[in-house]
């Protein structure tokens, strides 16, 4: 048979293997290895000053030698440490087997969290340096140590939420020098500052007109609802003033010298007794410098203002006592001059820094000015800003005032055919302004409206809404008939009590009580307030 069946042929070759054993020679397998890739664990890394980056070369058990092209620069070891030693580039370099890998490596100089706005300060007078703590938590703690207490001693301000930055106020003790260094609490993060306990070595000061030139853009003229005054940037976005400037306004505005005119929504913070207030306007000002050294006696000053509302106004003057303390208050008395509107306005030193916050006269003598020295402002406390509209809330006092109390309403008060009604017992706010219509109401009359309904004895008090008692002496108070007749005035404070006082028996009938400049005296809005009373 020359054919068989495959199945015939698996079903023999099936039987022979099950009968017969037969060797099976085996073959060894064959391995084919791939070359391991030999490299670098990185061709780039950055590294601080002081600080190492391992380098390694993987794939390979061959002997590696290293090198570095700018060993000042970054430094290598036998096994491929590379170490900062100052801020440059450096490539590294590995050679195994005749073949080199490189590294490119950058050393940059280790920057701390923390850092403060200058190095060095010489000073006399309070003073701040300005701490920088970056991306800080409220888990971050910041120190401070002083070399020499006996020189100066130190103070924490307010580190506001959501804000990197804080202050360490500088009291000066004595001359001499040290050093303060800032540090956090674990020491990772440093800063120190060199500080100088002296007088003032400047002796070539710019010219009056540079200085008036360069600052008056930093001064702004607020207007309220009640009156006007002046304000200046300390910070960018932070406007300082004399707290009577804004006391009891609703509504507060500022415009800058280059006529931009701002709403103000919020109070940073005051000190009635200080006579200190803060204004908060984000984004907007170039601050003043504040002056490190204290003013002396005999010293040349300036103030910028808008006294009776003209804006922009440059003034000299001198100093004529460097520091006057009223109920713990430091005054400087100066003959600069200073008239109603200049509240709140800076006086400068002949540098052109701020030395003091314009603040007061005395009308009985002359040229008796005084401002309050400026350190006092860094006691004010941020903290807890208000809006303008809740500024006026007095949550100590029993009488709500605003319930009581009638803003004039100037599309009615210039006519007394649509004068405001004023019950008895009531205040009323408003200001006169000879210059809104001068060729109708040149001396800005406002009128209103009083009803007797019987025989009555009434009182009627008025005064300026201004911290200068001669602003007393432009307003003329008077009580008209129906007729729009005067039959009652008051026109100079004669018992010195601060007020205008109209006191008179009347019988029955519509009174007007009327307020006035006195013409060619006044030239901008001059605020006053008046209380009205029936006996």
């Amino acid at each position: 048979m020359k054919q068989i069946k495959k199945a015939a042929l698996a079903l023999i070759t099936a039987a022979t293997l099950a009968l017969s054993p037969v060797a099976i020679p085996i073959v060894p397998a064959v391995s084919y290895a791939t070359a391991a890739t030999v490299k670098l664990n990185t061709t780039k890394a950055t590294v601080y000053t002081g600080k190492t980056v391992a380098l390694k070369i993987t794939g390979t058990s061959s002997k590696v030698s290293w090198t570095s092209s700018s060993p000042k620069i970054a430094s290598v070891s036998g096994k491929g440490v590379v170490t900062g030693i100052k801020a440059g580039s450096a490539t590294i370099t590995a050679t195994v087997n005749k073949k080199k890998y490189t590294c490119k490596i950058t050393v940059k100089n280790k920057v701390s969290r923390l850092s403060s706005n200058i190095s060095a300060i010489t000073l006399n007078q309070e003073s701040y340096v300005t701490i920088t703590l970056k991306n800080s938590t409220k888990e971050d703690t910041v120190l401070y140590t002083i070399a020499d207490n006996g020189i100066v001693s130190c103070r924490w301000g307010e580190w506001a939420e959501k804000e990197d930055n804080l202050k360490l106020y500088l009291l000066p003790k004595k001359k001499g020098s040290t050093t303060i260094t800032v540090k956090t609490k674990t020491g990772t993060d440093k800063a120190t500052i060199k500080v100088t306990v002296g007088t003032d070595a400047r002796s070539v000061a710019p010219e009056t007109s540079k200085i008036a030139e360069k600052c008056s853009p930093s001064v702004v003229q607020i207007t309220t609802d009640i009156g006007l005054g002046t304000g200046f940037f300390i910070e960018k976005g932070v406007i300082a003033t004399n707290y009577h400037v804004i006391k009891d306004a609703t509504s507060i505005a500022v415009a800058l010298n280059n006529g931009k005119e701002y709403k103000i929504d919020t109070i940073l913070g005051y000190d009635e007794d200080l006579d200190l207030a803060l204004l908060s306007l984000p984004g907007v000002g170039t601050p003043l410098t504040i002056s490190k050294f204290a003013p002396k006696t005999g010293d040349t000053a300036y103030a910028i203002g808008s006294p009776l509302g003209l804006g922009n106004t440059f003034s000299k003057g001198i100093i004529s006592n460097a520091s006057r303390i009223s109920d713990n208050v430091e005054y400087i008395q100066t003959d600069t001059a200073l008239s109603s509107g200049n509240s709140g306005g800076p006086l400068l030193n002949i540098y052109g820094e701020v030395i003091g916050i314009n603040t007061m006269q005395y009308s009985e003598g002359q040229n008796l000015n005084f401002a309050l020295n400026i350190t006092q402002v860094y006691s004010i406390s941020t903290l807890e800003p208000i809006p303008v509209s809740s500024s006026n809330n007095n949550e100590n006092t029993d009488t709500d005032y605003s319930k009581i109390t009638i803003k004039e309403d100037t599309a009615k008060s210039g006519n007394i055919s649509t004068a405001q009604d004023v019950p008895a017992g009531y205040y009323i706010t408003g200001s006169v302004d000879p210059s809104a219509n001068p060729g109708v109401n040149p001396t800005g009359l406002d009128s209103y409206r009083i009803t007797l309904d019987k025989y009555s004895r009434i009182s009627v008090l008025a005064a300026t809404a201004t911290s200068y008692s001669s602003d007393l002496s432009g307003l003329h108070l008077s009580i008209a008939d129906s007729n729009n007749k005067p039959i009652l005035y008051e026109y100079t404070d004669d018992d010195d009590d601060g007020f205008l006082n109209v006191f008179a028996d009347l019988p029955a009938g519509t009174y007007y009580i009327q307020v006035s400049a006195v013409e060619g005296k006044v030239y901008a809005p001059l605020p006053y307030f008046i209380y009205y009373n029936v006996y």
